[in-house]
């Protein structure tokens, strides 16, 4: 009878230890899934802040690069404007050494043609002549 005792106490013991062994390796195998899972999402995780980093470096560079092609514009219009500010310089140099003349008598043959030009324009405004009256050209001449 106590070898009947010690064998039912040797089975319970073993089936104990492999409970223990069994609940041991689903034990591990969970955190073997749990530790796979795991590390999937760090890596996703860490794929999500580098595409971030990425895109915001991106994003800076294109700002740089807006930035960048603004100021090429500008100094492109600064550089058509001095030019045309140099050719005003030299055209008003050539005029005072009498490379381009002021040609008096032309300005003064339009300083009279737009007064009377103006005159004109007054009078047929205030209705003291018709619109019709002064002819410019021979052919239009009224009999």
């Amino acid at each position: 009878m106590t070898q009947n005792k010690y064998a039912f106490l040797n089975e319970d013991y073993v089936l104990k230890y492999n409970e223990e062994q069994e609940l041991k390796k689903t034990l591990q195998m969970s955190k073997k899934k749990c530790n796979k899972k795991n590390k999937k999402q760090t890596e996703i995780d860490n794929n999500e802040l580098l595409v971030s980093k990425l895109n915001s470096e991106l994003s800076h560079k294109k700002e740089i690069d807006r930035h960048i092609d603004a100021a090429l514009m500008d100094s492109e219009k600064m550089y058509i404007a001095e030019k045309h500010m140099a050719a005003s310089k030299q055209m008003e140099e050539d005029r005072k050494l009498g490379l381009f003349g002021d040609y008096p008598e032309i300005n003064s043959a339009l300083h009279r043609n737009y007064n009377s030009l103006l005159k004109i324009e007054n009078l047929r405004n205030n209705e003291v002549i018709p619109d019709d009256f002064i002819v410019l050209s021979k052919n239009n001449k009224k009999e």
